[in-house]
């Protein structure tokens, strides 16, 4: 698994790293251009220590394997209108009765369509509520 890259940009280094996910599910990316390719492998050292990337996949209690399209923050936000409850982060481990480590890769790595719809569930709400249409598309489609 590759947690990051350098790659030649005319006069300059490119240096990406994947850093969890953005609210809509899609992959957050991080850039940063440096002079020498020596300063890139140093800027890549530096930021995988910044954002706690790893080689290592741990493997979390209670997290399910499969594509994760659905977003922990806006679980967190009251869903995309904001009109739900806001909930914190521990809040959330302990209504779905998962270690906080637990929720944290989640939050960072997202849900699949099965943990989207138990962790909705367990803060008392309807998944459509949180995800809207994307939920009902994947939901429809398998």
């Amino acid at each position: 698994m590759s947690i990051g890259s350098i790659q030649r940009s005319r006069q300059r280094w490119r240096v990406v790293v994947s850093a969890g996910t953005h609210a809509d599910g899609r992959r957050r990316q991080v850039v940063r251009t440096v002079d020498t390719e020596r300063e890139a492998h140093q800027m890549l050292a530096a930021m995988v220590d910044e954002f706690g990337l790893s080689a290592e996949r741990r493997r979390h209690p209670g997290r399910e394997s499969g594509p994760r399209v659905f977003s922990v923050s806006l679980l967190l936000a009251g869903g995309p209108l904001g009109l739900l409850p806001r909930r914190s982060l521990q809040s959330v481990a302990d209504a779905v009765g998962v270690p906080i480590e637990t929720a944290r890769a989640a939050y960072h790595s997202g849900l699949t369509s099965f943990e989207a719809d138990r962790w909705a569930v367990a803060c008392k709400v309807h998944p459509f509520e949180v995800w809207g249409w994307p939920w009902v598309d994947l939901v429809a489609t398998g």
